[in-house]
């Protein structure tokens, strides 16, 4: 590995760091990986929230990440080795309670896509939020403190750590659509699952596999979710979904193994792929798929387990880097 100099482009070497900011957030550091990727240092206030930027040209900055900054921070850019030069910069967002996470661009204005935690995920974009199994299991709850009430909502299935009914109510307002299953809508009396509300239900579409609906400027297309090898999550029963904002698609896997369903995406910009035993699948079969549907980028969700936590550097080492799929490791649990 070798530290990358700031302000300047070695001959070879084309990284480098823009620091035109006088002062906090800043670009601190560079250090270019054995693979390509850029583990990047930034600085700013404790507390205060910046834009980190990219570009390849120094006449065009693309959002990369919104952070809130810990004092001193790292994020690794997993981009950077398919692209011949790349600069970097940090530019200071104000506010007391910005939204942070990956920026996505889309023709609507950037996407912010952010875990809450386990297979919990809120996205902003173009003044809309949209939920993708909101549900207070696995500590979730605090992490929905601050977060903004919900456009839409989608929700996979009747398991608890993907669908509660109380935090649906809490996330509620009232031109809030929801997407779910059957199941969700009616319940499922014989494992003590409750239905939705009369207020909820008002507010829900039901979605078979193959179906499609629409709220607040994005599609909704429910997309089959089942197990091939066991019957936790039987074939009809739940969706995984693909949510189209801005004309780029996101993939919501909820609990599935690499179904051919799966398998046969295409278009899909950004992928939320579970993996995790026995609900799921395995490491392995989560990079075959990935390999094969080929997302653009894709964060691992629920990859821990009954106190077993999967790896998802071997995901990542798996996907590899020559189909131009960016591994984006965030903080889940």
């Amino acid at each position: 590995m070798k530290s990358l100099p700031l302000r300047i482009l070695l001959p070879g070497l084309a990284f480098g760091a823009a620091l035109w900011l006088a002062a906090a957030p800043s670009v601190t550091g560079l250090l270019r990986q054995a693979n390509g990727e850029v583990l990047l240092t930034s600085a700013a206030d404790a507390g205060a929230y910046y834009r980190i930027e990219t570009s390849d040209t120094l006449g065009q900055w693309t959002p990369f990440l919104t952070v809130r900054s810990n004092g001193n921070d790292q994020v690794l850019d997993v981009a950077a080795p398919h692209h011949g030069r790349r600069f970097y910069r940090a530019v200071e967002v104000p506010g007391t309670n910005v939204f942070t996470g990956d920026h996505l661009q889309t023709d609507s204005g950037d996407a912010i896509l952010r875990p809450i935690g386990h297979a919990s995920v809120v996205v902003s974009w173009n003044g809309k939020t949209l939920y993708s199994d909101p549900s207070d299991l696995n500590n979730n709850g605090p992490r929905f403190t601050g977060l903004p009430l919900a456009d839409v909502i989608v929700v996979t299935h009747t398991h608890g750590d993907h669908f509660s009914t109380s935090r649906l109510n809490l996330l509620v307002k009232a031109d809030t659509g929801i997407f779910a299953p059957q199941a969700v809508f009616n319940g499922m009396p014989t494992t003590n699952v409750p239905g939705l509300s009369f207020t909820l239900r008002s507010r829900t579409t039901v979605l078979a596999n193959g179906a499609s609906g629409s709220a607040h400027g994005m599609t909704v297309r429910a997309i089959a979710m089942y197990n091939l090898s066991n019957n936790n999550h039987p074939q009809g029963v739940g969706n995984g979904y693909v949510v189209t904002m801005g004309g780029k698609n996101l993939y919501f896997s909820g609990d599935t193994e690499g179904i051919p369903e799966m398998r046969a995406l295409t278009n899909i910009d950004a992928a939320f792929l579970c993996m995790s035993l026995p609900s799921n699948m395995t490491v392995d079969a989560a990079a075959s798929a990935v390999r094969q549907f080929r997302p653009r980028i894709v964060f691992p969700y629920h990859f821990a387990q009954s106190g077993t936590t999967f790896d998802t550097q071997r995901f990542k080492d798996l996907v590899g880097t020559d189909l131009g799929i960016e591994v984006r490791r965030r903080t889940f649990y």
